[in-house]
């Protein structure tokens, strides 16, 4: 019957490794993009008026409109030759979190730079009379005050790392 079928995919060990392995995957990515994207959303945020720095962050944003297909024919070309020894990339669980990161980062990357934007100019202008450089108002003022915003946005980026197959495939 159908539900007999059903019920009997929940207990493959073949599923829950499948669901283990994008648990861990997803949750990596989602690690490496808060690290790396919350900067890079801060800082493009604030050269948002240089035409240089606006075509660099559409650059970044370029997977969103990218089938997962050639994203995931662009990741091969890029690391699937490349060989550290005896350890090649392509076919690893580090090319599926390269996958992830590629194809979730540039949601974070958006709505956190666009979130930055609307942080009122006054509140850095204020940290830098108190003797603040840019990095530590990033890290002791404008993270702290966009936590809600940080918390919502990982979220959507780690579904959309979670959901990930066609780049990956």
């Amino acid at each position: 019957t159908l539900s007999h079928a059903s019920t009997s995919v929940w207990n493959q060990t073949v599923f829950i490794d499948a669901l283990y392995i994008s648990f861990i995957t997803s949750g990596i990515s989602l690690v490496c993009i808060i690290i790396m994207m919350t900067p890079l959303a801060w800082f493009l945020s604030k050269r948002s008026h240089i035409l240089l720095w606006r075509f660099i962050e559409n650059i970044c944003l370029l997977p969103l409109v990218l089938p997962p297909t050639v994203c995931g024919i662009a990741l091969l070309w890029l690391w699937g030759a490349h060989h550290w020894g005896t350890y090649s990339l392509a076919l690893s669980t580090s090319a599926v979190i390269i996958a992830q990161i590629f194809v979730a980062a540039p949601i974070y990357l958006k709505a956190m730079s666009q979130h930055f934007r609307h942080i009122p100019p006054t509140i850095t202008e204020t940290a830098r009379t108190l003797g603040k450089t840019s990095w530590q108002t990033l890290y002791t003022l404008h993270i702290p005050m966009s936590l809600p915003t940080v918390i919502n946005v990982a979220l959507l980026t780690w579904l959309r790392a979670m959901g990930e197959f066609g780049a990956t495939l």
